[in-house]
């Protein structure tokens, strides 16, 4: 339907403002993954490794976490100003009932609602995939770490709170990427509800007056929104962390039962 092109070329009119907490995010995360690959090369030097397969394992790693961490800043800095004109014209509204003329200002705010949703869609459809990716490889590093500090717990070794310490780093970093991700949609559909209810109040407010605004009631009765899904597979909200972690603790509580 869209061609990705286009969709930039239409996405990029957004990123006008500077996205504080997707830096703010996106420098948390490189500084958790040099951490944790700095205390996982400690962890990891014997005699038995080869320097070379470890060091070359560590670098390909990196570099797929970078440009990973890069499509994710991506994500988060669309959505972060998307939902920050969201909040401009929520705020707007609620001021709404103070305008002269306001079916005509109602108007000019239902249409850059309906383009920020439309906007929206559009992030959806091109990160799609990405956040599926994301999601999968999170999921298999959530397990894979707390899988390892849970035989860290019960092994014998000299390096064994370095090696718990390592595991909870990489551990909050990829259950903090699917959170993030997880907190924008959620916080997109707020700030689209909240407008929907604003515009729902004020109509009816109306209507008891005996103003009759069929146009912006049609409007509100479409209750317009966005899903936000990783390739239609997974829907992005707080439930999939929820499960995701769920999920993973008891298959962790099986696994470590019959390995011990």
């Amino acid at each position: 339907e869209y061609h990705y092109r286009n969709l930039w070329r239409k996405l990029i009119r957004y990123k006008t403002r500077k996205a504080k907490l997707s830096t703010l995010i996106l420098g948390c995360n490189f500084v958790l993954l040099f951490t944790g690959t700095f205390g996982f090369l400690f962890t990891s030097r014997n005699a038995e490794r080869n320097d070379v397969l470890l060091c070359v394992y560590i670098v390909l790693k990196q570099v797929i976490h970078f440009f990973n961490n890069i499509s994710f800043y991506q994500f988060t800095a669309f959505m972060e100003n998307l939902i920050i004109n969201l909040k401009e014209i929520n705020n707007e509204m609620e001021k709404i009932e103070k305008q002269y003329y306001f079916k005509v200002f109602a108007k000019l705010l239902i249409r850059k609602h309906d383009e920020l949703i439309k906007h929206g869609r559009l992030i959806n459809i091109v990160f799609s995939w990405h956040n599926l990716l994301l999601c999968i490889t999170c999921t298999l590093g959530f397990i894979a770490n707390l899988y390892r500090v849970c035989l860290a717990v019960y092994s014998v070794n000299d390096q064994i709170l370095s090696i718990i310490i390592v595991g909870l780093i990489f551990v909050s970093y990829y259950v903090g990427c699917v959170q993030t991700v997880a907190y924008f949609c959620e916080q997109f559909g707020k700030q689209v509800e909240n407008f929907n209810e604003h515009l729902f109040r004020f109509t009816t407010e109306r209507c008891f007056q005996g103003i009759k605004d069929d146009d912006l009631r049609f409007y509100t009765a479409q209750k317009k929104k966005v899903n936000f899904t990783a390739a239609g597979y997974l829907n992005l909200g707080y439930p999939l962390v929820t499960s995701i972690i769920g999920s993973t603790i008891t298959f962790i509580v099986i696994v470590v039962q019959f390995s011990l």
